[in-house]
């Protein structure tokens, strides 16, 4: 099952990159811009993707056995699923910022089990960096949301 899900991430991630290869840009000057950090992260995927690969087969050649999954990752496996859909889904309605605050707290706390002060401080931290980062230094254009959040999300980046 291992082995099928990393060639099935290896496929997508190589699908992906191809198709943003060839898509046009509007500045003919090679310079690092917006558009090519989804490129680095697809980069990034592809070689961890090929790394656990070669550890799945490494393992099941010289075990000659699988691994077997624990029956409690079923379920930690499903809430995140969950979550990364939910962070999807309010994207548009609340913004990035919040939303990503948002899906830190609950994957802290799934991962965890439970909620620590040091938990909060990241959840806030990273996505802030994200937005500063991604937002303002690099241009990109993140969802602001709607209402109130818009207007905050104008005061940021």
């Amino acid at each position: 099952g291992d082995l099928i899900f990393e060639i099935s991430v290896l496929g997508i991630a190589i699908f992906l990159y191809a198709a943003g290869v060839t898509l046009d840009s509007k500045n003919p000057i090679s310079v690092m811009r917006p558009y090519w950090w989804p490129k680095m992260i697809l980069i990034l995927i592809l070689i961890a993707s090929f790394a656990l690969i070669l550890t799945s087969v490494r393992e099941l050649w010289v075990y000659r056995r699988p691994r077997e999954a624990s029956k409690k990752a079923w379920p930690w496996l499903l809430a995140q699923t969950v979550n990364i859909i939910l962070l999807v889904a309010l994207q548009n309605l609340l913004g990035f910022l919040v939303s990503a605050i948002i899906f830190s707290i609950v994957s802290s706390f799934i991962i965890d089990g439970k909620l620590k002060a040091v938990h909060i401080f990241i959840s806030f931290a990273i996505p802030f960096g994200l937005t500063l980062f991604f937002g303002s230094v690099m241009g990109v254009v993140l969802p602001r949301g709607v209402g109130f959040l818009r207007e905050l999300s104008f005061l940021i980046y």
